[in-house]
């Protein structure tokens, strides 16, 4: 930029040699009867490259006056130049030189040149082609998944190969490039690259390299599940699970939960003994799946407290997880509705701001569209059982706004929370979509302004984090079952979203009713849970109602937070019928038979 104010006719002869991978640019630039030219692996810098030797060698002006505002950007502030020593009177009284007073500026430029061995650090492929012109590097090995792929690519120097794997074919290439300039060149590496966090490591990684190792640990596990099913079973939209480590780095790393799901049930598929599942998205299923995993933990805890993630607070009826133990949830693709609904434009455009921040929408609360993709804004909050069965449409809030909910609420849900305090994601990474404001805004931003949550409910605000490889766009007919696995199932269950139950029409182990007869089993085991359970006993009879009802606090920090986007202009909650969650099961002290099992679960049930 200087050089072009001072000469602006200045052509650039721009000469390309090398393989189309790895193309090597020469500029050069006559003047003054004198050749100036200089190499690099893109055009600008091989002509800054020009432009500095001539800075560096040649500029001369006529009147050193205007010298101040053309040389701003290497000099600095303005000078007063009749003070300067380095201002040499040449041999024309009309021209001076400023070639000393302007060296060690400009070779403080970024362009300045750097030892070989630094840019063969920086570029390893292109150095290893400068110094074996028209070798080639091959992907020889693709590995892992579609959306976590490890690339291994190959280049032979003599008859010695050397290897480097990434999760890029770019990062391969470069890692076997610098293999070969290290062990056939000798041009060490100052900067190796830190190997995969492994679930031993003690070290805390940093947010990209934990988001890797969560995808990775829910990737890899669901390939495992799925290898000897049908591809028809196994392809998915989204996938998401949960893993659970001992503080904030992989220490003990066990994957909960693995679910995959898009789609939600058909509104006449609804059950009023709670044995279909409405939302088959893969993260709301993810949840439920970690519920479940919480009941496994509160019947090991009643056996052996020491085996068990909870503890026994002392002034507190209610167990707590431990200090050390955390939840880190993924997802491959952002939560449909205001995370994902302007993402989809500005994720290349603009993926640190939001563009539009005033524009109508933002923020507002959406539903899912029955037996089908996308959200719609809410327009309506009540809905009635005959309504539905009438024809209307069944809806269901979207996961930005339920991932908000969980934020003030917990993921425990109502009827655990009689037993237990609430428990929050420490981590929700998210793979392709990622935005970290319209992320951030749906998650935590557009109920900030929420204060005053009853104990022992907190406001969490979750480390949001993505993969440093997202997953590639997926086919746009999503599959029409969702697979659901959980630490210590024998064997993973198959969905059909539509009916919200089972291939064989039977109810899912994460049913509201199954979940409501393990709480029952509890009920049988402690005095205390026991007690509670009494308390609502009518006619030998317990409404899932009653007992979701009695977790009070809950009550009050739900209604915190609806009111709270009302308060906001962003809309109102939509509400289930209430005839969802009125059936009831008998309680007589003793351990109640649970009908929908068709398996022994983990724990016995």
């Amino acid at each position: 930029m200087v050089l072009n104010e001072i000469k602006p006719n200045i052509v650039y002869d721009i000469a390309a040699s090398g393989p189309p991978h790895a193309r090597i640019y020469a500029a050069s630039v006559t003047l003054n009867g004198k050749t100036y030219s200089a190499e690099d692996t893109t055009k600008k810098k091989a002509k800054a490259k020009v432009a500095q030797m001539i800075l560096l060698c040649s500029v001369q002006l006529k009147d050193p006056s205007v010298k101040a505002p053309l040389m701003e950007e290497i000099m600095g502030e303005a000078e007063d130049f009749s003070k300067d020593l380095s201002e040499v009177v040449c041999s024309s009284e009309d021209f001076y030189s400023f070639e000393t007073a302007v060296t060690d500026k400009v070779k403080a430029l970024p362009m300045a040149s750097v030892s070989n061995a630094e840019q063969a650090k920086n570029n390893p492929v292109f150095y290893l082609n400068r110094l074996k012109p028209g070798i080639k590097i091959e992907i020889v090995k693709e590995e892992g998944s579609p959306h976590l792929p490890i690339y291994t690519a190959r280049v032979v120097i003599g008859d010695q190969p050397f290897e480097g794997t990434g999760s890029s074919k770019k990062q391969a290439k470069n890692e076997a490039a610098q293999a070969a300039l290290q062990k056939a060149f000798g041009l060490e590496r100052t900067n190796p690259p830190k190997p995969p966090s492994a679930a031993t490591s003690s070290e805390k990684p940093t947010e990209a390299e934990f988001g890797d190792f969560i995808a990775r640990q829910i990737e890899s596990t669901y390939l495992e599940m799925m290898k000897n099913e049908q591809p028809s079973l196994s392809r998915y939209k989204v996938l998401a699970g949960v893993v659970m480590t001992q503080g904030p780095t992989s220490d003990g790393a066990t994957v909960i939960c693995v679910t995959t799901g898009s789609k939600c049930i058909n509104g006449g598929q609804l059950s009023m003994e709670g044995e279909a599942l409405n939302d088959c998205h893969a993260e709301v299923l993810a949840r439920r799946g970690l519920v479940s995993y919480l009941y496994d933990q509160l019947n090991i805890f009643n056996s052996n407290p020491s085996d068990s993630i909870f503890e026994s607070p002392s002034g507190s009826q209610n167990l707590k997880l431990k200090s050390d133990v955390l939840f880190h949830l993924y997802v491959s693709s952002a939560p449909c509705g205001d995370a994902r609904i302007f993402t989809l434009n500005e994720s290349l455009a603009s993926p640190l701001e939001d563009l539009h921040p005033n524009r109508q929408g933002r923020g507002a609360l959406r539903t899912k569209i029955e037996s089908g993709e996308g959200t719609v804004p809410v327009n309506e909050s009540i809905q009635t059982w005959d309504g539905i069965l009438s024809g209307e449409r069944l809806l269901t809030m979207s996961c930005s706004d339920k991932l908000a909910r969980w934020n003030v609420v917990g993921i425990q849900g109502s009827l655990l929370s009689n037993l237990i305090d609430p428990i929050y994601f420490h981590t929700i990474v998210v793979g392709s979509l990622f935005h970290q404001v319209h992320l951030r805004r749906a998650l935590i931003g557009r109920i900030e302004h929420l204060q005053g949550l009853p104990s022992p409910f907190i406001f969490s605000r979750p480390v949001l984090s993505t993969i440093t490889t997202p997953p590639d766009r997926l086919p746009a007919k999503s599959p029409k079952n969702s697979i659901i696995w959980i630490n210590g199932w024998p064997e993973h269950e198959i969905v059909e979203i539509s009916k919200g139950k089972l291939l064989d029409g039977t109810p899912s182990r994460l049913s509201k009713r199954h979940f409501f007869f393990r709480f029952m089993a509890l009920a049988t085991t402690n005095l205390e849970y026991k007690s509670l359970v009494q308390k609502h006993v009518r006619n030998g009879n317990v409404s899932y109602n009653s007992l979701k009802k009695a977790a009070q606090a809950f009550g009050i920090a739900k209604e915190m937070l609806q009111s709270s986007f009302m308060i906001a202009r962003l809309g109102q909650w939509v509400k289930k019928p209430l005839e969802q969650d009125s059936f009831e099961v008998p309680f007589d002290g003793s351990q109640p038979s649970d009908d929908l099992d068709r398996a022994p679960s983990p724990l016995g049930f």
